[in-house]
């Protein structure tokens, strides 16, 4: 088991103590892009599995592969042309992607984090620690419905030492469709009305808006 550095443990004891404090849904800085189902997601860099809309889609064009995740449709275009990365002053959500072969594994280098995503760990999110991340990803076939994927985590801010996370993926039929949570655009309104409600000392039924 890969261990924290001291700083990034620092930050992930530090995000734990603010949210015994804090309900992130009750800020329209979370809620409206999140409950909306339009907001920035850690799968949209890897394919780990989370708790639904586990599809990926893989295709393949001259020059790029483009990685289209089901959840939150985050997709990455992966240049091929052995252009480098852009200035380290040049940081996105989801990395910058670079990729090449090397005989019939895609391998893909990314870099150039934006500083508030995840350190690789679903509660340390927005906690800064993402500007030193680095993945290396392999992209296998290993049969003809089958695909290994392996990705080699290097974050020296906040684990100790890199690690490698092999997952296995299988072809399966039907269609990839839209990642829209049409309830978030009605429920928001509620969800912040409640919480000013309930921070007030209104009853339920009896406070109105």
């Amino acid at each position: 088991m890969v261990g924290y550095q001291h700083f990034g443990l620092l930050r992930l004891n530090g995000l734990r103590r603010l949210r015994r404090h804090v309900r992130p849904m009750n800020l329209p800085t979370r809620g409206k892009t999140e409950v909306s189902g339009i907001g920035a997601s850690p799968s949209g860099y890897v394919m780990f599995p989370t708790g639904y809309n586990n599809n990926v889609r893989i295709l393949q064009a001259k020059g790029y592969v483009t990685i289209t995740h089901e959840m939150i449709h985050d997709a990455r275009i992966v240049p091929l042309d052995d252009r480098p990365h852009p200035s380290s002053a040049i940081r996105l959500y989801m990395g910058d992607s670079r990729g090449h072969w090397e005989g019939g594994t895609l391998v893909v280098d990314v870099t150039n984090f934006h500083p508030s995503i995840t350190a690789f760990h679903p509660t340390a999110r927005f906690l800064g620690s993402g500007a030193t991340l680095h993945l290396i990803e392999r992209f296998t076939r290993t049969g003809s419905d089958q695909l290994r994927y392996e990705v080699t985590i290097d974050d020296p801010g906040t684990f100790e030492r890199p690690y490698t996370a092999v997952l296995d993926l299988k072809t399966q039929r039907g269609s990839i469709y839209e990642y829209a949570c049409h309830e978030g655009n009605r429920g928001l309104e509620n969800i912040l009305s409640a919480a000013r409600a309930d921070e007030r000392g209104v009853q339920p039924g009896r406070g109105g808006r």
